[in-house]
């Protein structure tokens, strides 16, 4: 299952639409609505640039939509997780084993 790197803006667009919001920024998204009410921007900026670059494993789904005469995909994630090493290299590993065994 090949890793995918989404664009930081895909990320910010659809954490608070899942219910994913603490794994990926440590909050939930009551609380940081709850900070932007009472006007801590500089501590919501925080918690963002500490979610900078952190990697995960999102399952997409991809949805291809008319409006207004033109084409657009839209994306909704059905699963973020974060990425398990462990898994990934093992799969590689056995897709290295079947090459090296029709050698």
């Amino acid at each position: 299952m090949p890793l995918i790197q989404l664009p930081q803006l895909l990320l910010v667009m659809t954490w608070f639409a899942f219910e994913t919001d603490s794994l990926i920024v440590g909050h939930e998204a009551k609380e940081i609505k709850a900070m932007k009410d009472q006007g801590n921007d500089a501590r919501i900026a925080e918690i963002f640039k500490d979610a900078h670059h952190k990697e995960f494993e999102f399952k997409l789904i991809a949805k291809m939509d008319t409006y207004a005469q033109q084409d657009r995909i839209k994306f909704q994630a059905i699963r973020v997780e974060k990425i398990n090493y462990v898994k990934h290299g093992n799969a590689l590993l056995n897709e290295l084993d079947k090459y090296s065994q029709k050698n």
